[in-house]
This record gives C-alpha cells, structure tokens and sequence, in this order.
C-alpha cells in the first residue's frame, strides 16, 4: 500500500502478486481479505496502464464478489464499476456502456439515485459517451451529476467542481463554446476561491 500510494507501482505490484497468493493459500480464494487484495491488484495494474491483465483480474474479482457477498453488496458494486471503467480504458464501448449501466442501476437500487456512489457510476458512464464521441448523451449525463453535486455537496465542492469541468469539457466537444466557456469561467473562479 506505501509503495502505490508513493507511485512505485511495480514494487507494489510484486507485493501485491505476492500477499494475494499467500491468501489463497492461507484463506482460500473466497476469503474478504483474499477479494480485497485482489481488487486491488487490479487497480495497481490499471495504474500500470496494463488493463487487459486488470481487466481479467476484475472479471474474477467481481465473479468471486457475487458468489461471496451477492450481487447487490457494495463491495460488488464497487468492482462492478471498477470493471465497466476497465473496459472503457481497453476502448471496449459495448461492454463499458452495459457494465457501467449495470453499476449504475444496482448502485442505485441499493443506496439510492443521488448517493454519491450512483453519481460516480453515472459520471463514468458519461466519460465512456464522451470517449465515444456521442457528446450529447455525455452532455445530459455530465448536466445530471453537476447539479445533484451541486444539490448534495455545495457548488465548490472538488467532485462538484470537477463535474461542471467535465460538463463544459463536453459542451466544448459538442461545439456549444459559448456555454462552455460559461461554465469553464465558472469553475475556474470557483475553484480558485477554494484553493
């Protein structure tokens, strides 16, 4: 955990190699401990930007979830959208949209449409439309989450402040420069009377 969070993320992925063998060995493959080492071997592969290995680690990781926790725990949810941004990442759009939309409805049954969870899922699932070029879905969806921020969080909050970058990032790319730019004003000066 030191060696990722200094970004020494192959020290780190050794270790990880390492501790996530010995608890299979020592808990089994289906123990908590065993599932949260896992996950994040995962995470330290996507920091590696090796994806497809974090991709396939999240697939188990999340198969094994299921059968441990069920399919609504947050521990699932959490590598369910963990997942569906993996995906994203590989470019594979299909499965990041039905992932991701999956997050997003589970995460929602369980805690609610506006926990800042579900936001979170429903703000990857903007980024994908916005890698995928559809700008407009990625503009309503980006709309959605800054206002609920903004509704939960106060308008200077960082998550809050980095959905109306995203918002106006998108309109932008969607060739509404006037409101983009707008929106980029507003943020900047809200941002700065934070900091």
């Amino acid at each position: 955990s030191t060696h990722y969070k200094l970004g020494h993320y192959e020290k780190a992925q050794g270790l990880f190699e390492r501790c996530y063998q010995l608890s299979c060995q020592v808990h089994g493959e289906e123990d908590p401990s065993t599932l949260k080492t896992l996950g994040n071997l995962a995470v330290i592969y996507i920091a590696l930007e090796n994806h497809t290995k974090a991709a396939a680690l999240l697939e188990e990781s999340y198969r094994l979830h299921c059968k441990v926790h069920g399919e609504q725990h947050p521990d699932t949810l959490n590598e369910l959208s963990n997942l569906a941004d993996c995906y994203c990442q590989l470019e594979n759009y299909e499965k990041a949209i039905q992932t991701g939309n999956k997050a997003y409805d589970l995460t929602c049954q369980v805690l609610g449409k506006d926990h800042p969870d579900s936001l979170v899922c429903l703000g990857n699932l903007a980024l994908t439309y916005h890698k995928m070029g559809s700008y407009a879905k990625a503009a309503e969806l980006e709309e959605y989450v800054w206002h609920q921020r903004c509704k939960l969080l106060g308008e200077a909050h960082p998550d809050t402040l980095q959905a109306l970058s995203n918002y106006a990032l998108t309109l932008d790319h969607q060739g509404s420069f006037e409101k983009a730019a707008e929106l980029g004003e507003q943020a900047y000066v809200l941002n700065k009377n934070v900091i």
